[in-house]
């Protein structure tokens, strides 16, 4: 059961790392550029740190996730919170999914 788990995980991942169109910069006219807002590379990097560190637990089967990527968590879902306020329901779609899987997961695994 394992295996299938880290299977699902990662494929879930994999999925959630394309962007949709409302994650990408616009030019003057409002044509969509292929390059991700500031917010979304900013907030790449914060889950990239919290999925590394999940994935560092995981791997080592590690019972201390929760005190060892509090830190990592704390700050992802803080920038979440700022681009909330910032975006309104209007937050990239990606962002929005992508937290609420890191949630499922975390409380699923964690």
């Amino acid at each position: 059961m394992y295996t299938t788990n880290v299977t699902y995980l990662k494929f879930i991942i994999l999925y959630l790392s394309f962007c949709s169109i409302d994650c990408f910069l616009k030019d003057e006219n409002g044509t969509m550029i292929p390059r991700a807002t500031e917010d979304v590379d900013k907030f790449n990097m914060f889950y990239q740190m919290t999925k590394s560190c999940f994935d560092g637990q995981i791997r080592n089967e590690s019972n201390s996730t929760c005190t060892e990527c509090k830190d990592e968590y704390g700050k992802l879902n803080q920038f979440y919170i700022e681009i909330g306020l910032k975006y309104e329901e209007n937050v990239c779609l990606d962002i929005v999914d992508t937290v609420s899987f890191v949630s499922i997961v975390s409380y699923i695994f964690f």
